[in-house]
């Protein structure tokens, strides 16, 4: 065997170690790159309202107009219902530990496991520390930093990326991202409308029915009803327990009434929403949902519909691309 079959250059063993190095810093950076990922998503979801906006005023003014519009439920949230919230957190545990205490079906350990207590020592040491509170105060607003800015400079970042490719597939590519923002932008919205209708329903009935910490078990609904697939499911389980506490039959009708709405929300509310846009098949959603959350948590099953969603643009251009 020669030289010549195997030749010798430092421009590729330059590239490999360019790659590895990229490759290596975006691994120590993925937590920044999870956050621009979400500021970018959440620009998508808000561009259109501002664009429309936009058309009757500058496009600074209009941003800020609707940023200030999604923020403001979120800092009133904080500061009038979040420290109720909490507070009854105590009284929501001591509740279902006394309801699992009842349950001769569970083991004998998560019967006397003493939730109050592992709560009262750690989970409120979490909630009321600073520097956590702190921490994740600073990434939220990180976040809607990066997305006021990416709406507000949306013409010089697009024209940034299209600038990485050749001239004559730059119309394409601008094409096949507007694609991929226009569904990201449609999920993210149809997705929180959703979730406020799973967790504004599920209120109405845990209030009529007398059920205790109606809001807390409504919100905490709707906020996992963001998560695909199972997170209806999961958020409800802590209202049935409760309505159960309450009476067997309160139990029983909550947990009618969910799956009622569970499938009035698969067949009517999310294809009345979503408009067909995402037709994605509940393999690829579970798969995707399974990636996301074994690579990167809970947010990561969070970000997996909408990058999902996002595959058949993209694949479309790359087969576009190699031809």
């Amino acid at each position: 065997m020669t030289n010549k079959d195997h030749p010798f250059s430092w421009q590729a063993l330059g590239r490999i170690v360019v790659v590895g190095l990229g490759l290596f810093i975006a691994w120590r950076a993925v937590s920044v790159l999870v956050a621009i990922l979400i500021a970018l998503m959440i620009a998508t979801a808000v561009y259109p309202l501002v664009k429309k906006l936009a058309a009757h005023m500058r496009i600074m003014p209009a941003a800020i107009l609707v940023f200030t519009a999604i923020l403001t439920p979120f800092i009133l949230f904080g500061v009038f219902i979040t420290p109720k919230l909490v507070s009854q957190i105590p009284s929501l545990i001591d509740a279902l530990h006394a309801i699992l205490g009842r349950a001769e079906f569970l083991p004998e350990a998560w019967r006397t496991f003493d939730a109050v207590g592992y709560f009262t020592t750690h989970g409120m040491d979490f909630l009321t520390s600073t520097k956590t509170v702190f921490a994740g105060f600073i990434a939220v607003i990180t976040v809607f930093f990066l997305a006021f800015y990416f709406v507000l400079d949306n013409k010089r970042f697009l024209g940034f990326f299209l600038d990485l490719f050749p001239e004559g597939e730059r119309d394409r590519f601008k094409g096949t991202l507007l694609e991929v923002a226009r569904l990201n932008g449609l999920y993210i919205r149809g997705n929180v409308v959703v979730s406020l209708i799973c967790g504004l329903f599920l209120f109405i009935v845990l209030a009529i029915l007398g059920v205790p910490f109606a809001l807390p078990l409504a919100i905490f609904a709707a906020i996992l009803d963001l998560l695909p697939l199972v997170g209806s499911t999961l958020g409800s389980l802590p209202a049935i327990v409760i309505a159960y506490a309450v009476s067997p039959v309160t139990g029983f009708i909550v947990l009618v009434l969910h799956l009622f709405y569970q499938q009035l929300e698969n067949v009517v509310i999310s294809p009345a929403i979503y408009n067909k846009a995402l037709d994605i098949s509940p393999a690829l959603i579970f798969l995707s949902v399974v990636v996301g959350g074994g690579l990167f948590g809970i947010l990561g099953a969070f970000l997996a519909l909408p990058v999902a969603a996002s595959l058949p643009a993209m694949i479309r251009y790359f087969q576009y691309y190699r031809k």
